[in-house]
């Protein structure tokens, strides 16, 4: 079962047991359930009402709906999640601004709302991460990932599609960075991989995917090239081995 999105856990972030319900009642024996997507920090979230995995509560909460599939024969990943300049500030902790590759505005498909715990609301000022920020972002996905091993997730699936923050820094039509993160598509890809590498690391073969969305336009974030750029980024992905990627057909999300 592919990722659904649900926002059902309200301001704290912390799956809740309707969560449970709702995946134990979808759990086959031998099938695999891809978890909707998840925060990885709190600074990174897109939509109020969505769940976290970066905090312990957060974590013992996940244990109940991992558990549940499990107990039906099933597999469970979770997806990881970073939603980049799509987090209006009302979702963000103390209000600050979201993140993305670039800060320029007019990239932004106008429009396209966001739901907060007041209201829907349209995309927000952002602000370009300092280089000096991305690593931290990347211990981040780690972490994020070796929570989800500790809540009882077979794996995890590395969200970087749909127009948030690691597709920000894929698509040269808003990443316009003049740093290692900027130009060339190797330079473009290297905090995809940045962060493959990193949950690799920690949890190993078979146990990774990743999400990709090639033709996708989501918040006016375009590629001029995709073929070009996603031709080296599943060259690159070739290199680990994946449980699979998961690539989202063209279309308006």
């Amino acid at each position: 079962m592919a990722p659904l999105t649900l926002q059902r856990t309200g301001e704290e972030a912390v799956q809740t047991a309707l969560g449970v319900e709702y995946y134990q009642q979808r759990a086959t024996p031998g099938g695999r359930i891809t978890a909707k997507a998840t925060n990885i920090t709190p600074t990174g979230r897109g939509s109020w009402g969505s769940p976290g995995i970066f905090a312990s509560e957060k974590v013992e909460a996940w244990r109940h709906v991992a558990k549940a599939v499990r107990d039906k024969g099933g597999k469970m990943f979770l997806q990881l999640w970073h939603t980049g300049h799509i987090g209006p500030p009302l979702n963000q902790p103390g209000g600050i601004l979201p993140v993305s590759s670039s800060s320029k505005l007019e990239t932004i498909r106008a429009g396209k709302k966001i739901v907060t715990r007041e209201e829907r609301m349209e995309p927000v000022p952002l602000r370009a991460l300092e280089t000096s920020e991305i690593p931290g972002i990347v211990a981040d996905y780690r972490a994020a990932a070796e929570n989800a091993i500790a809540a009882g997730f077979y794996g995890v699936e590395l969200h970087a599609a749909n127009g948030y923050l690691l597709e920000q820094f894929l698509h040269d039509g808003i990443n316009d960075r003049t740093d290692r993160y900027g130009g060339s598509v190797e330079s473009r890809a290297r905090f995809l991989f940045e962060a493959v590498e990193a949950i690799f690391e920690s949890l190993g073969s078979s146990k990774v995917d990743t999400r990709l969305s090639p033709f996708g336009s989501s918040f006016g974030d375009k590629d001029s090239d995709p073929i070009a750029t996603y031709t080296h980024v599943l060259e690159r992905l070739n290199d680990y081995d994946l449980a699979y990627a998961h690539l989202i057909e063209p279309r308006g999300y």
